[in-house]
């Protein structure tokens, strides 16, 4: 175990090499001083005894010798008895010394890592952001390796086919010989595929089911009015309370003639709850999104917005969370198709008696806001931020329109 004075000399010279990786980030000159004063390196004059003092000052002086730094001394404490300053001579012989790489050696490994995945555009975001010094969802440089995994997880998520969800696992096994390895990566995953980078980060779970990927492939669920018509084209009625079916049998939907809307719900329990005519006589569509929707069930989805397009006075609708996670999902649904999105039980100000499930921080309420606006919901967005709560669905006596 190394002594209370080496391991304040390699806190000392950890401080310089940061100073100089500092000056680096803003393309300024590599230099770097570190006073020995209280206020910069308090613990030097704390040290413990005098023999604590001159194991820092040896580990110090090893620095020196290979040429890292050089040690301005106080000539008033007598020879070698205390330090001024340390002026750094040279940061790659400072970072060797200390058995890593500065941050400027890093960051060209990780550009070299990344230049083949350039056509992600936020692959350039996120370098330029370590080239600033900065951490992107708390990974620095260090974890380019992520980057470069999380992106042969999107390219195979963009070349198979949507007509059905991945199983994780399966796609982990194929790409790194390790069932686990995607389900690591999230927050890498999160990153690269984010609109925003200033907006506040999703759970893995939103970013795996945005990319297809489920622990276990699910099916499509179906309530309401209408039929599917299956790839070897037989043609089911939707039965009461509801059809389940693989997302890839589906051909086409169709409803019926005096339909009047396609609701999508987020959550399980509420959609079975309609399904079972708890809110009253379904005369549309009612679709189970499963939380965020996965590709497959997107294309599901624009086959039951076509459907509705030619029926007069139908209507697209959604309801979800009252939090950020259901307004994203709302982002997603309305993306597929150009029939407008209406909401459906998500404005705060008509639910009543709901407790909250939390209070939304001010990042969740500025992202709701902007998604409100994309959305076209602008007098919700104005009662999310008169009532910054969140109120999950099945708060919510369920209601059909």
């Amino acid at each position: 175990m190394s002594s209370a004075g080496e391991q304040l000399a390699g806190s000392a010279l950890e401080k310089l090499l940061k100073r100089a990786e500092s000056a680096w980030t803003r393309d300024a000159p590599i230099e770097a001083s570190l006073p020995f004063t209280a206020a910069s390196l308090p613990g030097y004059f704390s040290l413990p005894s005098a023999k604590e003092k001159d194991a820092a000052h040896a580990v110090l002086r090893n620095a020196e010798r290979n040429g890292a730094l050089a040690i301005e001394w106080d000539s008033r404490a007598g020879d070698n008895g205390q330090i001024l300053r340390l002026q750094l001579q040279n940061a790659e012989a400072l970072a060797q010394f200390l058995g890593r790489d500065p941050l400027w050696i890093v960051h060209a490994k990780a550009l070299d890592a990344l230049n083949a995945w350039m056509r992600y555009p936020n692959v350039a975001i996120i370098l330029a952001r370590w080239r600033a010094g900065k951490l992107v969802r708390s990974l620095g440089s260090d974890r380019v390796a992520d980057f470069v995994d999380a992106c042969r997880v999107v390219d195979a998520c963009s070349a198979d086919a949507t007509t059905q969800d991945m199983p994780i696992r399966r796609l982990s096994a194929r790409l790194f010989a390790d069932s686990k390895r995607v389900e690591r990566l999230g927050p890498a995953l999160d990153v690269l595929t984010t609109e925003s980078m200033d907006q506040p980060w999703r759970d893995d779970v939103e970013v795996f089911a945005a990319l297809g990927l489920v622990k276990l492939p699910q099916p499509v669920l179906l309530a309401g009015t209408g039929t599917v018509e299956l790839m070897d084209g037989s043609v089911l009625p939707i039965p009461r309370p509801y059809i389940g079916l693989a997302p890839q049998s589906i051909r086409a939907v169709r409803v019926a003639s005096d339909a009047r809307y396609l609701l999508t719900i987020e959550n399980l329990t509420t959609f079975h709850e309609l399904a079972l005519g708890h809110g009253g006589e379904a005369r549309g569509l009612i679709l189970y999104t499963a939380g965020m929707p996965s590709p497959a069930l997107l294309r599901v989805y624009r086959f039951c917005i076509e459907a509705g397009i030619a029926v007069p006075g139908f209507r697209r609708m959604h309801w979800g969370d009252i939090d950020l996670g259901g307004f994203r999902i709302a982002a997603r649904l309305a993306r597929a198709g150009d029939l407008p999105l209406q909401p459906w039980l998500m404005d705060p100000a008509s639910i009543e008696r709901a407790i909250p499930r939390k209070e939304l921080a001010a990042a969740e309420v500025r992202e709701i806001e902007r998604l409100a606006g994309l959305l076209g919901w602008s007098d919700i967005a104005i009662h999310v931020l008169n009532t910054p709560q969140a109120i999950e669905q099945e708060q919510i006596q369920p209601s059909l329109p």
